[in-house]
């Protein structure tokens, strides 16, 4: 699937939405609002777009039972955190 995707969307596009996200935080000055910020790299920017479109087809009432483990839901490893999402 992730390849598949790539054919859709470069890594030139990922690495700019990297750079102007990252901006985008220094500008807001996210780290002074009370919020740690970590500049986000391509790696992260794609499991996150990856977990949109799981999110999108595997619906749950709430964002937080994507990472508990049930009989009820799929589980798959998340590999983001769910503070970091």
């Amino acid at each position: 699937p992730a390849l598949f995707f790539q054919l859709f969307i470069m890594d030139a596009k990922f690495e700019l939405m990297v750079i102007n996200t990252n901006l985008y935080a220094i500008s807001k000055e996210a780290r002074e609002s009370g919020h740690y910020w970590w500049n986000t790299s391509v790696g992260e920017l794609m499991i996150f777009v990856g977990l949109l479109i799981y999110m999108g087809v595997h619906k749950a009432i709430r964002v937080g039972l994507y990472w508990k483990r049930s009989d009820k839901f799929p589980y798959y490893e998340i590999t983001q955190s769910m503070l970091q999402f």
